[in-house]
């Protein structure tokens, strides 16, 4: 079998700024910097506190860049054959050119995209590509969006006949005790001159790569047509995809005539019953489960947009840490890749189209009418296979179409529910709606706490309620037939209302959000929101662990200090968040006595300073899960220990620290791919002699990269930094920052020098090696 799918990620050179005639092939671009796919060029910077939108792209630039690449195809023969090229996503607007020729426009950034190269191939000499990614427009997102080919390239090779992009669909229709069916509906496309036979072959393959089953097909596909053949399989006793095991299928789907084999594919699938229900919430395989969930934005700290295979498992592996089982992506399509690695770690994804129902995503060049069909239907039949995915949001807050409109957005968003229905009859959709309700009266507004639910809340399948859970039990009451999930919940001091509501008929609870991003803004400096449970850097903030004893039941406490300083809250789209900072470190002096949590699942803790018990709690005697302490400064070590069943089951413990003697580099490992899309994270620490990190220095960090990897990006947890996240320094942010390596193409060895004034340098040797498939 021909190899059907070629990354096509390195030998890219990039410019900023409009470039006159890089279409031509003959262009000179020798002067362009080389670049690895994915790339997001924003990220660079500089800032600028005076752009238009500042606020929502975290004061990052826009503008227009390009791209060209130099390559030799594979040998083909162009009457029998196609070669295409596939882009996960260009933001924003992008025009592609082959050889000169104009292959298209694709405006959506978040949408991925394909064109047939084969018309336009040279057969001898290089061939030359060329990509126009124009992001001036503002304002297209309300958060940072990043610019350029930021998600990944690929060619792929078929005959004639062959299977359009996106263009298998696998279904369980039946799942019951012993058996399960499974549903493959594909489709072959034809652009030859003649009528062809099509010949489908479909296999089914467990887990362990044993095939279970299999059908066949055959039809006439003629010429410009395109054929859908569906075929049904049983297979007997299957392992269902849930989120402790999350067991993934294979649907081989080869299609040929009778010169063979003219194009396959492989779709990854799982076996699983999805069910939303009044009166229970949420259903998988016919089980309640609730849905302990984030919001996520889709940037990557000092990465930027850059979509990076380590870097969202990284993420995703910091979510589970919660104790979630489920991510909200909101609120554009994310990265397919980001999609495949939920749907291996058993993450339930509600997976989210749009954001305001406006023009944003195309750059305001059309009404929203216009678009929402075509890219809607790209979206689904992008992502309609994963396992993973419960919910299709069609929409997030649509300010204008739920409070200005006639209809309060409800003719709008009945016909995208009824859409979804169309390409997905066994998943529903929902509109996350904003904290306003009936008539469009709003939280300040007379009249609210009585009022009738928004409008569009019966518009879809499932009400989204964003910051209103308040709401939950009498809505339920009156109107018996909505299903509910708590779409958005505040990061803050009540825990996002998590006690307010009965869960026994809501599905879920998201908060919002599950890391910092940037974009949103309350203002320069404010380079992003900063309320998230996991900070700039990806490492976790203490509020986090309060999360995690209402979410996880893995036994656990931690202790989280209170700032001495006066607590803050902000009016934000008609939502009052407030906060309190919060620290886990014991290094408070001039602090008489401090007052501090211990989050914890556990039925009993215990806090102990420097040996001494200071008393035992019960959980079941605070309200909220809040066990909340008044104790008295003094250095040295305090413990909390967790107990549950008569004995230990958690323990965490604060050291004072020493004054900071020198810096400590630490990575996630030590042993990289060197394909040029490998990450290392390298957390850099002001420690003292102990080796603990003083949280209340900030020092300068100087680094040096050697060998194979570079400098991806340097950040620390400061959203107010000016500091770029490109260059060689950072300072750090209660003790600690972080830089991300990056692999290159070549194997060998990796240096990384860091060093502060009045500090000891630290050194780290890593290694990258040749990836385990790169002889295929």
């Amino acid at each position: 079998m021909k190899r059907r799918s070629i990354a096509f990620y390195e030998n890219w050179r990039f410019a900023k700024g409009e470039q006159s005639g890089a279409e031509a092939p003959e262009f000179d671009d020798s002067g362009w910097q080389p670049v690895i796919l994915p790339h997001d060029w924003s990220i660079e910077g500089p800032f600028d506190e005076h752009m238009e939108g500042g606020t929502r792209n975290g004061f990052l630039p826009l503008g227009v860049g390009w791209y060209r690449k130099r390559f030799t195809p594979p040998a083909l023969d162009p009457e029998q054959e196609r070669l295409w090229i596939e882009f996960d996503g260009v933001y924003r607007e992008s025009d592609v050119w082959l050889n000169g020729c104009h292959l298209g426009t694709h405006t959506n950034g978040y949408l991925g995209f394909r064109y047939d190269l084969t018309p336009h191939l040279r057969r001898e000499g290089p061939n030359v590509l060329a990509v126009r990614c124009d992001n001036e427009t503002p304002l297209t997102s309300r958060w940072y969006t990043g610019s350029g080919i930021y998600r990944q390239v690929r060619l792929k090779r078929s005959g004639r006949l062959h299977i359009p992009m996106n263009g298998v669909f696998v279904s369980t229709p039946l799942v019951e005790l012993g058996q399960a069916a499974v549903r493959v509906e594909a489709e072959a496309a034809h652009d030859g001159a003649a009528s062809r036979l099509g010949r489908l072959q479909v296999e089914i393959v467990d887990p362990e790569g044993r095939p279970v089953a299999s059908a066949a097909a055959c039809a006439p596909v003629g010429p410009g047509a395109v054929h859908r053949f569906v075929t049904e399989l049983r297979l007997p006793f299957p392992r269902l995809w849930e989120p402790d095991t999350p067991e993934l299928y294979r649907a081989v789907v080869s299609l040929g005539d009778e010169a063979g084999e003219q194009d396959c594919c492989e779709t990854a699938f799982g076996i699983r019953r999805m069910e939303f229900s009044a009166e229970q919430g949420f259903l998988l395989n016919g089980r309640k489960l609730f849905l302990k969930g984030v919001n996520l934005h889709h940037d990557y700290g000092c990465l930027g947009a850059a979509s990076l295979p380590r870097a969202m498992e990284r993420r995703l592996a910091a979510v589970k840490e919660l104790g979630a089982n489920a991510v909200r992506l909101s609120h554009n399509p994310h990265d397919p890749a980001l999609l495949e690695l939920c749907d291996r770690l058993g993450l339930l994804v509600y997976n989210e189209a749009f954001d305001k129902l406006t023009g944003q995503f195309n750059g305001y060049r059309a009404p929203f009418e216009e678009t929402w069909q075509k890219d809607l239907a790209a979206f689904l039949r992008r992502d309609r296979n994963h396992p993973s995915v419960f919910l299709w949001g069609v929409g997030n807050e649509p300010v204008d179409a739920q409070i200005h409109s006639p209809d309060k957005g409800v003719g709008l968003v009945g016909r995208m529910a009824d859409f979804v229905r169309a390409y997905d009859s066994a998943r529903l959709a929902a509109c996350a709606l904003y904290p306003s309700r009936a008539g469009g009266v709003r939280p300040k507004e007379a009249g609210y706490g009585a009022s009738e639910p928004p409008e569009l809340a019966f518009a879809a399948g499932v009400a989204g309620y964003n910051y209103t859970q308040g709401f939950f039990g009498g809505d339920h009451e009156k109107y018996p037939q909505l299903r509910f999930i708590l779409s958005e919940a505040a990061v803050n001091g009540e825990l996002g209302g998590w006690f307010d509501y009965s869960q026994d008929f809501v599905a879920g609870h998201f908060f919002w959000g599950g890391t910092d991003y940037l974009g949103e803004s309350f203002g320069w400096p404010n380079k992003g929101w900063f309320k998230g449970l996991i900070d700039l850097c990806g490492q976790r903030k203490p509020f986090s662990y309060y999360v995690e004893a209402v979410y996880s039941k893995r036994p656990m406490v931690h202790i989280a200090v209170y700032d001495p300083s006066p607590a803050s809250s902000i009016y934000w789209n008609d939502v009052e968040l407030s906060w309190r900072g919060m620290e886990s470190h014991w290094s408070w002096l001039g602090c008489r006595t401090v007052q501090l949590a211990t989050y914890t699942n556990c039925p009993e803790v215990e806090l102990r300073l420097n040996g001494r018990s200071l008393g035992l709690r019960r959980l079941a005697d605070c309200p909220r899960m809040l066990m909340e302490w008044e104790v008295p400064y003094e250095p040295g070590t305090l413990e909390a220990v967790g107990y549950q069943d008569g004995g230990i089951a958690a323990v965490h413990r604060l050291e004072t620290t020493g004054p900071a003697e020198g810096l400590l580099l630490l990575p996630d490992r030590e042993l990289l791919a060197a394909d040029g899309q490998d990450l290392c994270h390298v957390r850099v620490m002001a420690v003292d002699r102990e080796g603990r990190t003083v949280p209340g220095v900030q020092p300068e960090v100087r680094f040096r990269v050697a060998g194979a990897a570079s400098n991806a990006g340097v950040c620390s947890a400061d959203m107010l930094s000016g500091e770029s996240f490109r260059g060689d320094h950072r300072t750090l942010c209660k003790g600690e920052g972080l830089i991300i390596l990056r692999s290159t193409l070549s194997p060998g060895d990796i240096t990384v020098e860091a060093e502060a004034v009045s500090l000891k340098p630290a050194r780290l040797f890593l290694q990258s090696v040749h990836p385990p498939d790169a002889a295929e």
